[in-house]
């Protein structure tokens, strides 16, 4: 039976051991990548895109339709 107990509490300190490791590994991966999107990340333009900078494409009418019907069959079919 002692054998069995400190077979049982050898397990629970490699479990343990186990767990801390990927806890730290993993808080240690996480907070570099942090730095990193925080370093390398790209800078914010201060110009705002305007709506007139955006190409106006116009769509044939029937095209349109075609492409409604579609997305409503395909919505009452799934």
């Amino acid at each position: 039976m002692a054998q069995i107990t400190e077979a049982f509490a050898l397990a629970l300190q490699v479990m343990a051991m186990g767990m801390l490791l990927v806890f730290l590994f993993l808080s240690l991966l996480i907070a570099g990548i942090k730095i990193v999107a925080t370093r390398y990340a790209p800078g914010i333009s201060s110009v705002p895109v305007q709506s007139s900078d955006m190409p106006h494409t116009k769509i044939d009418k029937k095209k349109l339709a075609a492409i409604t019907a579609a997305i409503h069959l395909y919505r009452t079919k799934n």
